[in-house]
């Protein structure tokens, strides 16, 4: 009996190919996408988009960026994405991770591209646990104490707890329970991007305070995406990253 192949879809987030060993990258301990290339295939000329969201935009659509920009941050709500089309060939399908598509400006910053996006709820797919849904003022952490939409509610136990974490508990779970039927699972992941912050496996994790969702309310855009962040986690975060790929492989 033919069954459809099931796809787990993962997007690293401004992780520059130098980070990784199997690309000869030194820097990092990176097993688990070191293991992936090496039982996998592995591109070694391919191209990209230098930003996350213009790239997050065209995986989804299949379509350049000139052919459905409406703006910065934003995907069309009338844009056909790869969710939609998995759900409609009878495919169980899943997001976890970045949304960050509906509404990227926060007050007084082009209020025209106000609520002009694609919302989390509309994207097609069944089931989703994601950051960044709606308002940019709301979105908070991303990393510890995240503020994650999942499924309709906002998550209230986060405390303490790490984004990709959640993400890849999530997938895991939905995995799980649809492991009888084909499934499609998208995640975008908020590793590597800044703010450059402690992981759970850093020394500083427990003393690290990220900014609250209710201090970033009202706050202008520099201040929003630029807050005190410290370039000594990257090699934490990039091995943070593995380890979270590692787990839900």
């Amino acid at each position: 009996m033919n069954k459809k192949p099931n796809i787990i879809f993962i997007l690293s987030d401004d992780l520059g190919y130098e980070t990784l060993g199997c690309y000869g990258g030194t820097s990092y301990k990176t097993p688990n996408l070191d293991n992936l290339a090496k039982t996998g295939a592995r591109f070694n000329n391919a191209h990209v988009q230098p930003l996350c969201t213009p790239t997050r935009v065209q995986l989804m659509s299949g379509k350049y960026n000139f052919r459905n920009y409406i703006g910065f941050g934003l995907m069309d709500p009338k844009e056909r994405t790869f969710g939609h089309i998995y759900s409609e060939n009878g495919y169980k399908t899943c997001i976890a991770g970045k949304w960050q598509l509906y509404s990227y400006n926060p007050p007084g910053e082009k209020p025209e591209d106000r609520n002009k996006g694609q919302k989390i709820e509309d994207a097609g797919f069944d089931e989703y646990c994601v950051w960044h849904a709606h308002q940019t003022e709301e979105k908070g952490s991303r990393y510890k104490d995240p503020i994650i939409y999942q499924n309709g509610e906002y998550l209230k136990d986060t405390k303490e707890q790490y984004g990709d974490d959640i993400f890849a508990d999530y997938i895991n779970n939905f995995i799980e329970k649809n492991q009888d039927e084909p499934f499609f699972v998208y995640f975008p992941m908020a590793l590597t991007h800044d703010p450059k912050e402690p992981t759970p496996d850093s020394e500083e994790y427990k003393l690290f305070e990220p900014p609250s969702n209710k201090t970033l309310g009202g706050t202008t855009f520099d201040e929003l995406e630029n807050w005190d962040d410290d370039p000594k986690f990257y090699k934490d975060m990039v091995e943070y990253h593995d380890k979270i790929i590692g787990r839900i492989v």
